[in-house]
């Protein structure tokens, strides 16, 4: 079952309770999900490293809540460095506290897992998968 968005793609994925979410860069992140929101556990897959959407997101990702961002993918040093860094940014602002990790050589499936059994005090819900897409 598929249902495709102007902004997404969400997919029912492999497993039936994880969400797999398309984010394109270069949409308005306020309108990506045509008012979904995030769960609190992410597992951002960047298949090409960082992209530009990424501060956009990372934004969104704070205002909806959420708690842990696993990266996969390449270059997840650089995209964690940069996630960190926009956390950081605003110096008025009260810092939200994200945990992020770093799944490096390893498939998205071994990064839900690992959201799934080793973040449960990161909240409850089934971790949600974010393809960051060029």
């Amino acid at each position: 079952m598929s249902t495709t968005y102007r902004f997404c793609e969400t997919e029912l994925g492999r497993e039936p309770s994880v969400t797999y979410v398309r984010y394109q860069v270069g949409y308005p992140a306020e309108n990506h999900l045509l008012g979904m929101t995030f769960a609190q556990k992410i597992v951002l897959h960047c298949p090409r490293g960082y992209r530009m959407g990424l501060d956009a997101l990372i934004r969104q990702f704070v205002a909806d809540g959420v708690k842990y961002v696993g990266v996969v993918g390449e270059n997840v040093d650089e995209v964690s460095d940069i996630i960190i860094e926009i956390l950081a940014a605003d110096p008025a602002s009260p810092k939200p506290f994200i945990a992020v990790s770093l799944h490096r050589d390893e498939a998205v499936s071994e990064a839900v897992e690992f959201a799934r059994v080793s973040m449960t005090d990161m909240g409850n819900d089934e971790p949600q998968v974010v393809l960051l897409d060029a």
